[in-house]
């Protein structure tokens, strides 16, 4: 993650929440901006609109497949593009479980339980 601005894959999440309008009833929390050093000035200067976000993470992804752990890919996508009276630009079988390859890739299943996302 990059401090200054973050990527269009993080200002993706940020634009989402200020589309559906509620950026003056509840300022974003610290444990969401302070990771990437992101504020409300960068966000209203910087962040892209939710339909160029989701054409450069279209863009992005080409046609690999993306990878999240558990169901991130629902909230990512699909709950912002509902909100915004979107069809999501990739469908959910594009996303892969990052679980699933944690574990083939021999991780123990305790260690997985254990592990934060």
């Amino acid at each position: 993650m990059t401090r200054r601005g973050g990527t269009s894959a993080q200002r993706c999440a940020f634009t989402s929440y200020r589309e559906i309008g509620r950026a003056a009833e509840f300022p974003l929390h610290p444990l969401f901006t302070r990771p990437i050093g992101a504020t409300d000035g960068i966000i209203d200067t910087e962040g892209l609109s939710l339909a160029d976000a989701l054409a450069q993470v279209k863009d992005f992804a080409g046609s690999d497949r993306l990878w999240s752990r558990g169901k991130d890919e629902f909230n990512m996508l699909a709950i912002s593009c509902h909100v915004a009276g979107r069809a999501p630009p990739l469908p959910a079988s594009r996303f892969g479980n990052a679980c699933n390859l944690l574990l083939a890739a021999g991780m123990p299943l305790d260690d997985l339980h254990r592990t934060r996302s």
